[in-house]
């Protein structure tokens, strides 16, 4: 069926059985090869599925775009721009 030809088997490297040994060794690959912090390898390594991979780039790509904003806004950080507050609307009204 289609549903059986969709299951991913996600097989663990046997070198690295736990996630503390994982994360451990990860580490350790990055502090001798910085570039691989910025690669997708290093969180497949981790643990995360594609899926979840491509969710923290997403994220990790807004947060560069936030930053972006809040730079070309003078370094105001966004949640300290001011907001108009209902209450006050109304009273001086």
């Amino acid at each position: 069926s289609y549903a059986e030809r969709q299951v991913k088997p996600k097989f663990l490297n046997p070198a690295m059985p736990s996630s503390v040994a994982r994360a451990d060794t990860i580490v350790k690959l990055i502090s001798a090869f910085p570039f691989l912090a910025d690669t997708n390898l290093a969180l497949t390594e981790a643990g995360f599925d594609m899926d979840q991979v491509r969710e923290l780039e997403s994220e990790r790509m807004g947060a560069q775009g936030r930053q972006l904003i809040n730079s070309a806004l003078g370094g105001e950080p966004l949640g300290k721009i001011e907001t108009v507050e209902y209450e006050n609307l109304e009273k001086e009204e």
